[in-house]
């Protein structure tokens, strides 16, 4: 599934008008016992409690691929796959009840949580050469998004109370937090469904929730975001051995960043190789004996390309947007090396500096 795919499904989750079906809910205790659970017809809910269901599932149609979203190819004998075709296809109440066991009893967590399920139904239209939609339905795609969602209380405030006439504390409600893990199934690739795909959130990058991956989804994900960022920030620092500015720095990321909207807009995977690695350092300034890239990695460019720069050093920081980066300048001031910073229109704590 790429982002463009991702995008065509999150567009047909909408409260008014939406391809959502159904709504199978759980409630949790952090030990994993069942507390409640529910089925209602999405038609049945009030505007405002289909608005915030609708959210749920967007947040997990995330359409940063590899980095809060990752495509999971099932082997034709994974056990995951086998248990969310079926639940696909049989889901009674037994069905869901064995689901939900299934999530929770594979699901760690430190507070209660909820673990809501959306089934949905996408008419694709047919779409002629030029991309433009057609009147009739070529396909139905018929999808679920699991959503598992930390239950907390509410922070504590006062209110008037109009009764008493005078200023009370409100009772502290549990709520609903955005997911912290989700589930597309099956996949959506070239416009059509794909039992062997399975798209899995993940909010908080740090967070692998190992027993999870490997309970319920029977797969072993390997470097998520900050593991390729890591492996990246560690090639270039060995491909600039002498000398990493902010210019090099600055036009490593500019030349990634390229490459994965060129990579975007022809609809082509945005995987940068060995080779591609090594050229976007070269023509920033490495040298080539510095050059020691293994031919077989694969980091995907959206986990590597920024949009700002944080400068820092002790007692420091410094955000810049990466399209003023070129503002900043390296410059020796008494024998130190210094950054130089424009001071137009320069405030320190919203005062203007003169």
């Amino acid at each position: 599934m790429n982002k463009k795919e991702l995008q065509e499904i999150k567009r047909t989750l909408k409260y008014d008008d939406s391809s959502i079906h159904t709504i199978y809910s759980c409630y949790a205790t952090l030990d994993g016992e069942k507390i409640f659970t529910s089925q209602k017809s999405y038609l049945s809910l009030t505007e405002e409690e289909r608005i915030e269901y609708t959210n749920i599932f967007k947040k997990v149609l995330s359409t940063k691929i590899e980095r809060n979203f990752i495509n999971i190819d099932f082997d034709v004998n994974n056990k995951a796959r086998e248990k969310l075709f079926a639940f696909t296809r049989n889901n009674e109440k037994e069905d869901i009840d064995r689901m939900f066991t299934d999530i929770i009893s594979n699901y760690k967590s430190e507070e209660n949580f909820a673990v809501i399920i959306g089934k949905m139904t996408y008419d694709l239209l047919k779409k002629s050469s030029d991309g433009a939609e057609l009147e009739d339905s070529d396909e139905v795609y018929n999808f679920y998004i699991i959503a598992i969602c930390p239950v907390k209380k509410e922070k504590g405030s006062l209110y008037f109370d109009n009764n008493a006439q005078d200023f009370a504390s409100n009772l502290r409600d549990f709520i609903i937090f955005p997911p912290e893990v989700g589930l597309l199934y099956p996949g959506f690739s070239q416009r059509s469904a794909s039992i062997y795909e399975c798209g899995y959130y993940i909010k908080n990058t740090k967070m692998d929730h190992d027993e999870f991956q490997k309970g319920f989804l029977n797969h072993e994900i390997e470097l998520i975001y900050d593991d390729q960022k890591e492996v990246f920030n560690q090639l270039i620092e060995e491909a600039f051995s002498s000398e990493l500015g902010i210019k090099e720095l600055a036009e490593i990321n500019e030349k990634t960043n390229f490459f994965k909207l060129q990579q975007e807009e022809n609809e082509e995977d945005t995987t940068l190789r060995g080779s591609d690695i090594k050229s976007i350092l070269e023509s920033s300034g490495a040298k080539t004996t510095d050059l020691n890239i293994d031919e077989d990695i694969q980091l995907k460019a959206e986990n590597l390309a920024e949009d700002k720069y944080i400068i820092e050093t002790d007692g420091i920081k410094i955000i810049v947007k990466k399209d003023f980066i070129s503002s900043i300048k390296e410059k020796e001031v008494d024998g130190i090396k210094s950054l130089v910073l424009p001071m137009i229109d320069m405030t320190m704590n919203d005062i203007p500096i003169k």
